[in-house]
């Protein structure tokens, strides 16, 4: 969670202070809730003392711009204004002259990425993926989407799940967070930082921190800070990074039990998994007819399917599942 030092270090490069600033002299809102920075919405133009509709415009996360009152957004969501900011020396532009400079990952950078990915275990990329995507799935909720803060798209049980996978796996699994933040996927910070980071504050707080401030002279965005930690993530870790994948080749246990019984005209399924993960089942007759398709994603424990079996054919059938690209099938006599 950013601290109310780094907003001011933030809206200082822009040219903007929270020094002896008024809700008639402001150009910025903090807005706060819950003791938590949750949002800021900036003023038209704050040298027109009465301006033409709605004085004040919100960015409200992945949603629409909309222009309003100044406390019109308040509320559970955003909660109210904390602070204000004024210009400095009243001349602060909304225009960058000067843009910051961002970091980017080389293509040697990419390649070794690539390289480390390629040494994971089939198993263990596909549970990451199937995790991330269903964390990535919240993203779109209005109570996440409402929010520019990318923490808050680390609150759900969707991210718990991606995190205890993420350390189960250890320095194995960060070659995969780094590639998704070469994809641009700014919200796998939320990972690195959970993961990876054991400062004081938060990752980019402190970075910004160590920054010389300069007015009109922009910060380096969230997505440069973290291409930056990462490669020295890389650099310092590599060998460390290379163990634990080998260790993970060694030991990895991840493991899926299958288990198929009839009761009268139903086929029970369990299955049970150390891991979330997409499945798909299909069951064959004797004569190799698929009698039944079916897709579903599973949490990690035991898992009940009921089919029913009325209409299937008497005889031997086989239940195959395919479960994070392995497959598990077994007999049943109907």
């Amino acid at each position: 969670m950013s601290s109310l030092a780094d907003f001011d270090s933030y809206f200082q490069s822009y040219g903007y202070t929270r020094s002896s600033a008024t809700e008639s002299n402001a150009a910025i809102a903090l807005w706060s809730h819950n003791g938590s920075f949750t949002h800021a919405s900036v003023r038209k133009n704050n040298t027109i003392t009465k301006p033409h509709g709605f004085e004040w415009e919100s960015k409200c996360g992945s949603l629409e711009r909309v222009m309003h009152i100044k406390d019109a957004v308040s509320g559970t969501s955003y909660g109210t204004i904390a602070y204000y900011y004024r210009p400095i020396n009243n001349n602060a532009s909304n225009s960058l002259t000067q843009p910051a400079n961002e970091s980017y990952f080389s293509k040697s950078e990419l390649d070794i990425i690539k390289a480390l990915k390629e040494q994971l275990h089939l198993t263990v990329k596909s549970g990451f993926d199937n995790s991330y995507f269903a964390w990535k799935e919240t993203w779109s909720k209005p109570e996440i989407a409402i929010f520019s803060n990318p923490r808050k798209y680390a609150e759900s049980e969707e991210y718990n799940d991606l995190l205890k996978y993420c350390k189960k796996y250890g320095k194995a699994i960060w070659p995969l967070l780094i590639d998704k933040l070469a994809e641009g996927d700014v919200f796998v910070g939320n990972l690195l930082e959970d993961l990876t980071y054991s400062g004081k504050g938060t990752l980019t707080g402190d970075f910004i921190a160590t920054l010389t401030v300069e007015n009109y002279k922009p910060l380096p965005s969230t997505n440069s800070i973290l291409v930056d930690y990462s490669k020295k993530l890389l650099e310092k870790e590599m060998v460390n990074i290379q163990k634990s994948i080998q260790d993970t080749l060694i030991t990895d246990k991840e493991s899926f039990e299958v288990d198929a019984t009839v009761n009268g005209q139903k086929i029970l399924v369990t299955v049970k998994t150390d891991t979330h993960a997409n499945i798909s089942m299909k069951i064959y007759d004797y004569l190799g007819t698929i009698v039944y398709e079916g897709n579903s994603s599973i949490t990690e424990g035991e898992q009940k399917f009921v089919i029913n079996a009325a209409n299937f054919r008497k005889g031997l059938h086989i239940v195959s599942i395919n479960i994070n690209n392995k497959l598990v099938s077994k007999k049943i006599n109907i």
